[in-house]
């Protein structure tokens, strides 16, 4: 068999190179210097580098403005994102794969946005007590009759000190059903709080805050995909992402 990469992947692989070596090594220094923590100057010019090189969301098919990037495609560009220190590869964004299966509200109001790299969300899971199994998690929305009230603590938010809206895993409750479901909250909406953002021991551009919600109001609207498959749901974006950790 022969596993050679075919001409256009070697040329997919030169433009992410080109990118890598022209605009984001550059930057490593100054991410050292300041814990990762760049100036808005250098964000500007690395996020019109990016937009330019045609690389963002190219993990989100082209009928929602990505790249439309197989999976084979997507090691390629990652392989050499990873020549990256101070995890500067996140300066090239992925928005979550689940987010194709939100409504057309939600496609227009939360997607599109990530695709242009206008905002960022947080995919908000993991809990104290519940790690590498979601099943064991405590964070509840339970319907009042006119909304959802979700609460719970989340720790290692990625991206959370930057992120407009989160993704979070929950148990939806109604009456006596209580189901796993994504509900897509707002940041600025009542009762959400970042409670500690620990250091980490790598030199992220954004950080890993914990977030609390308390009684936070969630539209039924704003479940993404249906109750019941939340789990199935983060299932496939941690695929997605995990190949994408291994590649770097």
């Amino acid at each position: 068999m022969d596993f050679s990469l075919s001409p256009e992947l070697l040329e997919l692989r030169a433009r992410v190179r080109a990118l890598v070596d022209d605009v984001l090594q550059p930057v490593e220094a100054e991410a050292e210097r300041t814990h990762g923590r760049l100036s808005a100057e250098t964000r500007a010019s690395v996020h019109q580098a990016v937009l330019e090189s045609g690389l963002g969301a190219n993990n989100i098919p082209k009928e929602f403005g990505g790249g439309g990037f197989n999976l084979t495609e997507q090691i390629v560009t990652h392989e050499q994102l990873g020549r990256l220190t101070n995890c500067l590869w996140v300066l090239v964004w992925s928005p979550s794969n689940v987010l194709v299966h939100g409504t057309p509200e939600q496609i227009e109001r939360y997607l599109i946005p990530d695709v242009r790299g206008e905002h960022r969300h947080a995919y908000a899971i993991t809990e104290g007590d519940a790690g590498s199994d979601p099943r064991a998690i405590e964070a509840e929305a339970v319907w009042n009759g006119e909304h959802y009230e979700l609460s719970g603590t989340k720790w290692f938010v990625t991206d959370g000190d930057v992120a407009s809206y989160f993704i979070v895993l929950a148990w939806a409750v109604d009456g006596n059903e209580r189901l796993p479901a994504l509900f897509l909250v707002d940041k600025d909406s009542p009762g959400v709080e970042m409670t500690a953002d620990p250091d980490f021991t790598h030199n992220f551009p954004y950080r890993h805050p914990e977030f609390t919600f308390t009684k936070t109001p969630v539209p039924r609207g704003n479940i993404l995909g249906e109750r019941g498959r939340g789990f199935e749901l983060t299932g496939e974006w941690f695929i997605e992402e995990r190949v994408h950790i291994a590649a770097r």
